[in-house]
């Protein structure tokens, strides 16, 4: 039985090794993606957009406070008759009514515009990795690649066994100058020697 699960054990690795594993680094390649200029401004622009239209909002709301704290002091003059303060009080109150009303609108109108730029932000970034994932698979499926990993979930892989550059090509990209995007253990710093005893003595 032992034997078996050994031998199971063995071939199962076997079978590991015998695959044609190459990486990418993702980030990499959506960061030269053609399309992520493009969209990064349009994030921009929206998000823009609505610090303009919340600014707004906020000095519709500075004024509207201001106009009934003036009402609430006119009303709590001592020198006015009795109806006219209460004819104050009164519209103060509706002035306060309008006041939460319009509060309440600009807050579910401000949760709006998140859920928006959220959802545009979403739908540009499947765009763009669902065309990379598109020419990952074709590459491939062309070279003969069995399977493709992303860099950033393996703590080493081989400048040899990366594909990024060609992929950034694929989708339209220009790959970046000087970039290794391998995780060779010979770009890790080498630590300091330290010096022995007798060394530190002399």
């Amino acid at each position: 039985m032992k034997r078996t699960l050994l031998f199971g054990t063995l071939f199962a690795s076997a079978m590991i090794f015998a695959q044609t594993v190459v990486s990418v680094d993702m980030a990499v390649v959506l960061e030269h993606h053609p399309n992520t200029p493009a969209d990064r401004q349009l994030l921009k622009d929206t998000q823009e957009d609505y610090m303009k239209k919340r600014d707004g909002l906020l000095a519709e709301m500075e004024a509207m406070q201001e106009e009934l704290t003036q009402m609430v002091k006119e009303a709590q003059n001592p020198m006015l008759s009795a109806a006219r303060s209460e004819e104050l009080r009164n519209a103060a109150e509706a002035k306060y009514r309008a006041f939460e009303e319009k509060k309440a609108s600009a807050e579910d109108e401000m949760r709006q515009c998140t859920r928006a730029y959220d959802e545009l932000n979403s739908r540009l970034s499947r765009r763009t990795v669902k065309d990379i994932q598109e020419k990952i698979a074709g590459y491939a499926a062309e070279k003969g690649y069995d399977i493709v990993i992303d860099r950033a979930s393996v703590p080493y892989v081989s400048a040899k066994c990366d594909i990024t550059n060609n992929v950034i090509v694929l989708c339209g990209g220009t790959v970046p100058k000087a970039t290794d995007t391998s995780k060779a253990g010979e770009d890790l710093a080498k630590p300091e020697t330290l010096a022995g005893p007798d060394e530190a003595a002399e």
